[in-house]
């Protein structure tokens, strides 16, 4: 029997090794990020979330889309009063910058919070100087509640981050993931 060669055969084995070894590394990586978001609450804020303003004969729908670490606010005015159909003029931006998600912020009307730090790099689709702002936000099932800022804090500093929610008129539904 002839002594073949076999460094064809063990090269291919390393590689098939190193490609299990990366997919079994970041299958522990999603599932550690998909672990720590379940202990902090479940932080889950990526997609799109909406919310509708009613009015008698009108109605306004407000857009939070988070991908990434990137995110936007649009709106849309519709001649409903149920934000249904196609908005009168389209979507228009209002804010889009990058996001990070903090610690936990406490609790607040029975929910758990999460800090929401956003910087702002663009402000009704023009860009200008970039801004920070500090809230808070909380998931319950498919609904995302934000600081309220009616009232209190401004979240226009860190210190002025709020400790409320906005839960009687700011409650956006999960359109989407």
């Amino acid at each position: 029997m002839k002594n073949r060669k076999t460094t064809f055969d063990e090269g291919y084995y390393i590689k098939i090794k190193i490609i299990i070894f990366s997919i079994t590394l970041y299958g522990m990586l999603i599932n550690s990020l998909n672990v720590s978001a379940q202990e902090r609450g479940g932080s889950n804020i990526i997609g799109t979330w909406s919310h509708c303003n009613k009015f008698d004969k009108t109605s306004t729908e407000f857009k939070w889309t988070f991908m990434g670490m990137k995110f936007v606010n649009v709106k849309g005015d519709y001649l409903n009063s149920d934000c249904s159909g196609a908005p009168n003029d389209g979507y228009s931006e209002l804010y889009s910058g990058s996001y990070v998600i903090g610690q936990q912020a406490g609790s607040s009307s029975g929910m758990n919070t999460m800090q929401l730090n956003l910087t702002v790099k663009r402000t009704f689709g023009m860009p200008l100087p970039s801004y920070e702002f500090y809230t808070i936000y909380a998931l319950e099932e498919n609904v995302l509640y934000l600081g309220d800022t009616r009232t209190g804090p401004d979240g226009f500093s860190s210190g002025a981050r709020p400790s409320s929610l906005q839960i009687d008129d700011g409650d956006y539904k999960r359109l989407k993931y």
